[in-house]
């Protein structure tokens, strides 16, 4: 079942650890293929918050959740800043390791400093849950 299909309690609940073992409930897979892409445990706050609203240039708006690890995704291009949902980042398309459909962006600081990290910002109905 796609993320969009998910009643919002639901997604809450699916990307929350599971509080009796302190795991994960369940990985999160690429809905066109069904590669593990990344889990709830990685899931990040950015700005505040973990998902985000954006729209792009085009008028295109997709919902993102920030991860902080994402293997199952494949960064594609240069980064760059321009039209950036996140000040202070430069970003990215990435893609599903297995079939390259398109799963959100990844997100480097643009200026390094020690001790700061990326993540990645991961379209939420371009992720379910394995079957």
């Amino acid at each position: 079942m796609a993320f969009d299909a998910l009643a919002e309690r639901d997604m809450e609940d699916l990307l929350e650890e599971d509080s009796a073992t302190g795991r994960d409930r369940e990985p999160l897979v690429c809905a066109a293929c069904g590669a593990r892409v990344t889990s709830s445990r990685e899931r990040v706050d950015v700005n505040g918050a973990h998902a985000h609203t954006c729209t792009n240039p085009h008028g295109l708006t997709f919902d993102l959740g920030c991860f902080g690890v994402a293997d199952g995704c494949r960064p594609v291009g240069e980064a760059t800043e321009a039209w950036c949902w996140f000040p202070g980042y430069a970003w990215r398309i990435c893609v599903c390791s297995q079939c390259d459909a398109h799963l959100g962006w990844s997100y480097e600081p643009a200026t390094p400093r020690a001790g700061e990290t990326g993540f990645f910002g991961l379209i939420f109905d371009r992720l379910t849950q394995p079957s």
